[in-house]
């Protein structure tokens, strides 16, 4: 890794890698001590994003900051209701940024916030807590 900001991508695969082993590490602690579903569910999105995000940065770069906010945001509203969706501003805020600073493409910005809300809608959906 060259950078703290990993702007290579092909230098992101073992950060993606360890990511994925934390996650699921974090995610089997959690089963075997009874956590609340909710919260194994996030850790369950977490590790359902990592692995997408790092097939996907095999052939195209995405936005994982936009995707993380997208993703809370999402999982935010599923656990406390319509309330939370006031932090949803968030999302093209942050993606604004991005773009700004030139990390991504409107595009990639896009694609992680949709991608990562949609999986934790899925994982929380499957998990039975929609």
């Amino acid at each position: 890794v060259d950078s703290i900001f990993i702007n290579v991508r092909e230098e992101r695969h073992r950060i993606y890698i360890l990511s994925t082993v934390l996650l699921l590490v974090s995610v089997l602690t959690m089963y075997k001590l009874n956590a609340p579903p909710e919260l194994t569910a996030v850790f369950m999105a977490g590790v359902a994003s990592v692995i997408a995000f790092m097939l996907i940065n095999l052939m195209w770069k995405i936005s994982v900051h936009t995707a993380f906010i997208a993703a809370s945001i999402t999982m935010l509203i599923i656990v406390f209701g319509a309330a939370a969706s006031l932090s949803a501003f968030l999302v093209p805020l942050t993606g604004w940024a991005r773009i700004e600073l030139k990390r991504h493409s409107p595009a990639q910005v896009v694609g992680g916030a949709c991608l990562a809300a949609i999986i934790a809608f899925v994982v929380f959906y499957t998990s039975g807590l929609v």
